[in-house]
């Protein structure tokens, strides 16, 4: 019985490197709430989700500045999906730092035997607000409300992707799914298009135990001046453990 909880995923998994044509010529019709709505069975389902209060994980994280140099940390991060807050913390060799960020804007860095410059906080702060929003995947769409527009097929790089573009405001430009198996491949933000003013992250995903999909790196990289994929690093992180906590019951 256990092992059939897990099958779909990994089916979909299969068919994401073997090609599905046949579905792939479906897929491209469906609604924008459909696009969603499955990405996020892909993952677990949206009933499975709302249970998880809170997500621990611990991280390998690399922050670029803009010459291209990058700090390594590994972080002990906390993900309240529901209320949309991340708390980070790191020890490093002559200091420890912890951090709260919210999905709003609201941030505080707390430090210990370390001093951090201006532009260090602006990079840490905006890098776990980042780290915040993207590890959620399709779950902005079903929890945070966030608002697709009309689906597309387009192909970047060689390869086909599902482009859903988002409504509003928001400095997420689009998302990217395998037309295949609704796999979330990547999200845009600031810009979509080459030579524009934005970033482009990309995804790796891997089964929890619990059998929940959560992503095993997010790489976000500024975008090219000719092409959408640039090659200059903004921010990497590997997820070494995750775990999951259902909500406590009232």
């Amino acid at each position: 019985m256990m092992m059939n909880k897990y099958f779909p995923l990994a089916v979909i998994i299969i068919l994401s490197v073997i090609g599905c044509d046949a579905k792939q010529r479906k897929v491209h019709q469906a609604p924008p709430s459909k696009i969603a709505t499955t990405s996020v069975e892909v993952i677990g389902g949206l009933k499975r989700w709302k249970q998880i209060g809170l997500i621990r994980a611990t991280a390998v994280v690399t922050i670029y500045d803009e010459t291209g140099s990058g700090a390594i940390n590994e972080q002990h991060q906390e993900i309240d999906i529901h209320r949309n807050i991340i708390r980070a913390s790191a020890t490093l060799p002559h200091g420890q730092w912890s951090a709260t960020v919210s999905a709003n804007g609201e941030a505080s860095i707390n430090t210990t035997h370390l001093t951090f410059t201006k532009d260090e906080k602006k990079r840490l702060i905006r890098s776990l607000k980042i780290i915040l929003h993207r590890v959620q995947g399709p779950l902005n769409f079903s929890i945070h409300n966030e608002k697709a527009g009309k689906p597309a097929n387009v192909i970047i790089a060689g390869k086909r992707f599902i482009r859903l573009p988002i409504n509003g405001s928001s400095d997420i430009k689009a998302y990217y799914f395998n037309p295949q198996t609704y796999v979330l491949e990547m999200v845009t933000a600031g810009a979509d298009k080459p030579a524009g003013k934005g970033t482009v992250t990309l995804y790796r995903w891997k089964l929890l135990p619990n059998g929940l999909a959560f992503p095993s790196q997010i790489s976000v990289v500024k975008i090219g001046s000719e092409t959408l994929l640039g090659n200059t690093p903004v921010l990497e992180v590997n997820y070494l453990n995750v775990q999951t906590e259902k909500k406590q019951s009232k």
